[in-house]
């Protein structure tokens, strides 16, 4: 039985040199994804017209698989026709022509079956399931999360200290889609949805953001930050320090604050970014004014660094410990 949360039902492995694939196939096995190996120059007698007319009719389920190839030719194909394809390196696969892949694989022992049905996910345009806490669960966010996220940002101890939603939505659900695209298609983490697991809502959003790029063009002040990445606090302080500039965000829902709800997503957040994204030092930016977050900041760790321009604001830094 395939384990509940994968995407990822069938792996296909093309190859033009012969490999063992048997710890390959006993890990996948093990999660309950299938998989077929097949020799390159037998794939191509039989399938060279099927890749030219309909590559879906190939392989049977083609649209649920992930290939993993050693050919430039057969992984340069499917790509092209938008099929879930990794690169598979080796010595001898070093003159192929892998050019517009966006993922590869280093030989096939030890592979991470996660890894996997992440690429094959990002491939697909799946969101990424990211974490899970006693009560709530993490995952990307999607074009279709917008109008949930905008019911969220209704209430003015919400929206008082969040950066504005674009108008009108479509603008923001347009804004999502390149996000998602470039954000965590290139960091591989960004800000995430909050779902509260008992009930299936969505109940807030937080993630981490690069300083750089955490600045979204509303047309105010926030576009002026853009455009002088100098004036961002937490890009100056970063810069001071020599340290990678990572920052922690969240929004909780005004009928889901004084819950715990912030702490127990937070803690969870920084402990994934150093146990997965080898993070070492992550920052947040509070509104004076703003004296939960204050708190909260406090309570998980964080400490003030030194003064900034803006008096509005308090930069907090947080560096990882051993355990969080």
């Amino acid at each position: 039985m395939r384990r509940a949360g994968w995407c990822l039902h069938h792996v296909v492995v093309i190859l033009k040199r012969k490999m063992n694939i048997t710890e390959l196939n006993s890990a996948l096995a093990r999660e309950g994804i299938t998989c077929t190996e097949l020799a390159l120059e037998s794939f191509l007698q039989q399938e060279r017209k099927k890749l030219c007319v309909s590559p879906e009719e190939s392989i049977e389920g083609l649209e649920t698989c992930l290939i993993i190839t050693d050919s430039g030719e057969i992984a340069r194909s499917f790509a092209e026709k938008q099929i879930g394809v990794v690169a598979l390196l080796h010595r001898e696969s070093e003159q192929e022509d892998f050019w517009g892949l966006a993922y590869a694989i280093d030989g096939l022992n030890d592979i991470d079956v996660r890894y996997l049905d992440r690429v094959y996910r990002r491939l697909k345009g799946i969101p990424w399931d990211i974490l899970e806490t006693k009560r709530c669960r993490l995952r990307e966010i999607t074009a279709a999360d917008v109008p949930r996220i905008a019911e969220l940002y209704e209430y003015p101890s919400v929206k008082k200290y969040m950066e504005p939603l674009y108008t009108p939505l479509t603008r923001e659900i347009a804004y999502t889609e390149d996000y998602i695209k470039h954000v965590y298609g290139y960091y591989e983490y960004g800000t995430w949805v909050i779902i509260e697991k008992s009930t299936g809502t969505i109940i807030g959003r937080a993630g981490l953001e690069n300083y750089a790029d955490n600045q979204k063009d509303t047309g105010q002040e926030s576009n002026q930050k853009k455009e002088n990445p100098e004036n961002s606090l937490s890009e100056k302080a970063g810069q001071e320090c020599g340290e990678k500039q990572v920052e922690l965000g969240y929004l909780i829902g005004d009928a889901y604050q004084r819950c715990g709800f912030a702490y127990e997503v937070c803690s969870a957040i920084l402990q994934y970014a150093k146990e997965q994204l080898g993070i070492p030092v992550v920052w947040t930016r509070i509104d004076r004014e703003n004296k939960a977050s204050i708190k909260l900041s406090e309570k998980l760790g964080f400490q003030g660094v030194k003064q900034t321009k803006d008096t509005n604001m308090l930069l907090l830094r947080y560096e990882m410990k051993e355990k969080i």
